[in-house]
């Protein structure tokens, strides 16, 4: 996983839409401690095995979960950005919550790759249990949209990689992209 590598060990992280814990988990074999903001309960009560503490509740309003502004060293926003009504609005209110040196991470599929692109030209759209075409997306993104949510949210993109290793010429129209701050 490419995002555990953007990561310091030792760090505080705030996995925003955490889940069960998968990426907790792989956190913590690297000496980070994980904090978790998860709105399914059931999700959140397994997330607590590798999560110091996992904030229940919806992520469109952290105001109501009693996170501390200024704790953590990367706010983690792992594909579930585009499951958000306004998920511009979230990255605004999240950007308390980093140390003054910390960042964030956002990994956001994009809908625009080749995969996708093949199934519009036999013009297919069907959407799936999870993936690019998840049923549950809210927005979908290419990589120029992707950078323009981060852009118009107030941040600064230090780095964009892609998920695959395909030639660079070809990467913002095949694959998925990570934006770190």
């Amino acid at each position: 996983m490419m995002i555990i590598d953007f990561v310091d060990t030792d760090s505080l992280i705030l996995d925003v839409g955490c889940n069960t814990g998968k990426l907790a988990t792989e956190f913590v074999k690297k000496g980070c401690s994980v904090d978790g903001v998860e709105i399914d309960e059931e999700a959140a009560f397994k997330a607590k095995e590798n999560c110091q503490h996992v904030f229940v509740g919806d992520a469109e309003k952290p105001e109501q979960l009693g996170i501390i502004d200024g704790k953590y060293d990367i706010i983690l926003f792992a594909d579930i950005l585009e499951h958000l009504k306004n998920p511009a609005d979230v990255l605004v209110k999240y950007a308390q919550f980093p140390k003054p040196n910390g960042s964030i991470i956002c990994s956001i599929p994009n809908v625009a790759n080749v995969s996708i692109r093949l199934l519009l030209l036999f013009g297919r759209w069907e959407y799936q249990e999870y993936g690019i075409l998840d049923k549950t997306y809210l927005r979908f993104y290419t990589i120029e949209s992707s950078r323009q949510l981060i852009l118009n949210s107030g941040y600064d993109i230090q780095r964009i990689e892609y998920t695959s290793s395909i030639p660079p010429r070809f990467k913002n129209l095949l694959s998925d992209c990570r934006i770190l701050h």
